[in-house]
């Protein structure tokens, strides 16, 4: 350990301690909050999530969020992020799981830095950076995940721009409302058949009591006095009717 000095509050302060980007030993501390050791002005440029969140030296932006989503292996759930990096505009899961691993080839394999990832999305030129970085390895290196995103170059351009619905958002869409409207036919149709049987099963036993001349007189002039009054009366009429006929079984 490097040589120490104590603070005015009695804590001892290291002098020297290593670079929190690439370790290399240094006296050299964040000029914003003197928390932790940058050797440079590049590596501090190049700070992690975990430190911007205790120091001003700038504001969080939503590239950070996706390096610090990336190196702990989850798709970003921020709403900026996802916006800002293509994630909204994936079909499904799968598609947001190789935009995910791409991101994580540029940060583990190619040591893109967030900063970077917010300056390429900040110019428009993410879709080109991205294949330039990748073809600096090995074709046979470069993995699946940026073979799949050269047939999906789309969900990176005009990241700045409004995204327009696609025919396939449109379409998921559709199909979407047209599930709900065939469920509700199917709950309402069921609804309608269990109240026609009620109703038949009903008029079977107001029969059988009463007779079907006198069934029928009924049921006319229960439709005469509702057809000239209003709803309301009718069916309080009809729930009359039905339960006269309760008493009369009991």
């Amino acid at each position: 350990m490097g040589p120490s000095a104590v603070t005015a509050e009695g804590f001892i302060r290291p002098e020297r301690g290593g670079c929190d980007i690439c370790g290399r030993e240094t006296s050299r501390r964040c000029q914003a909050c003197s928390l932790d050791w940058f050797c440079s002005q590049e590596c501090q440029d190049q700070m992690s999530f975990d430190h911007l969140t205790l120091c001003s030296a700038r504001s969080i932006t939503s590239a950070d969020k996706l390096w610090h989503y990336a190196v702990r292996d989850r798709i970003p759930q921020d709403l900026e992020t996802r916006e800002h990096f293509g994630f909204t505009r994936c079909r499904g899961w799968r598609d947001e799981t190789h935009l995910l691993g791409l991101y994580q080839g540029l940060i583990r394999v190619l040591g893109i830095q967030a900063i970077q990832l917010d300056e390429w999305r900040e110019r428009d030129i993410l879709v080109s950076k991205i294949i330039e970085a990748f073809s600096e390895l090995a074709e046979n290196g470069r993995g699946t995940y940026f073979s799949w995103f050269l047939r999906n170059q789309h969900i990176l351009n005009n990241l700045t721009s409004p995204l327009q619905p696609t025919d396939w958002q449109i379409s998921s869409q559709f199909d979407a409302e047209w599930r709900r409207l065939e469920a509700e036919v199917r709950r309402r149709e069921s609804a309608i058949s269990i109240f026609g049987i009620f109703f038949y099963v009903l008029l079977y036993i107001v029969v059988f009591r009463i007779g079907i001349t006198a069934t029928a007189n009924l049921i006319w002039g229960l439709l005469d006095f509702y057809l000239n009054t209003n709803l309301v009366w009718g069916l309080l009429s009809f729930g009359l009717f039905f339960y006269c006929m309760f008493i009369m079984g009991n």
